[in-house]
């Protein structure tokens, strides 16, 4: 069908960009935003992203279905869930990027979103491009008006209220995410951060400047009586969020996820 269709040639910006990565490559992850039930670009309908395909970087992208441990699919979704519903905060992003071990992030601004509702490719370029504590953004291709397809204008409250003023994104940036240590790396025991909480609890320590995402951190859920008096005897710091509760999860979307 037509909506499944797609050149058999990529365009020669994602390409370029994969080289970037591959070329770039410091041992980190690479973020790729924001997260979509399944891949719909603007140029064409591939199921899947293209991008575990143009670089050996490992990858960190939230789809339907998710692939991982139960805590880094959590983290995950806490992070893209805020930019998903637009409640987003500058200073979550980074912090949350290093617990990732994400040394970029990979902002594909070429997504058909009004297939799945995904962020306003725009807004979410200016968010990030102007976000603290990010660093030097690369871009690839040029600007693009990235329009909705007739007959789904996509005239809701949140493409009303946007600003018309900013330029059009570039299809495909990566935006570098200082102070990263790469994914095989080593900690002191020394002064742990202990969260009582999951992934929400921590992208909201990372907003509000408690974390920096370098420390540390343990889920006080996962530690013995044992394991938390000797992370107090070594000056732990504790952090009490109210997250991590007994609810369900539903599926069939990437929006709106959370249940009783």
């Amino acid at each position: 069908p037509e909506n499944l269709r797609r050149p058999e040639d990529l365009p020669s910006y994602w390409v370029a960009a994969g080289r970037y990565l591959d070329a770039t490559d410091d041992g980190t992850r690479v973020l790729e935003l924001p997260g979509a039930d399944f891949t719909s670009y603007r140029w064409g309908t591939t199921v899947d992203p293209v991008t575990p395909g143009l670089t050996d970087r490992p990858i960190v992208a939230r789809e339907l279905v998710p692939m991982g441990s139960a805590a880094a699919a959590n983290l995950l979704k806490a992070l893209d869930g805020r930019f998903q519903a637009d409640i987003a905060e500058p200073a979550m992003v980074a912090p949350t990027a290093r617990l990732m071990r994400a040394g970029q992030i990979l902002l594909r601004s070429d997504l058909r979103y009004e297939h799945y509702d995904t962020p306003r490719p725009r807004d979410l370029w200016r968010f990030l491009a102007t976000t603290p504590g990010l660093g030097p953004v690369t871009e690839f291709g040029a600007p693009t008006a990235n329009v909705a397809a007739a007959p789904a204008p996509m005239l809701d409250e949140r493409e009303l209220s946007s600003d018309p003023s900013p330029l059009d994104p570039f299809p495909v940036s990566v935006i570098a995410v200082p102070a990263t240590r790469p994914i095989v790396t080593t900690q002191r025991t020394a002064a742990p951060v202990i969260v009582a909480g999951d992934g929400e609890g921590l992208v909201d320590s990372a907003a509000a400047g408690l974390i920096d995402g370098n420390e540390l951190i343990r889920y006080s859920a996962s530690l013995s009586d044992r394991d938390l008096a000797s992370a107090l005897a070594e000056h732990a710091a504790l952090i009490l969020t109210d997250t991590n509760r007994r609810r369900a999860e539903r599926w069939g979307s990437i929006r709106f996820t959370s249940g009783y």
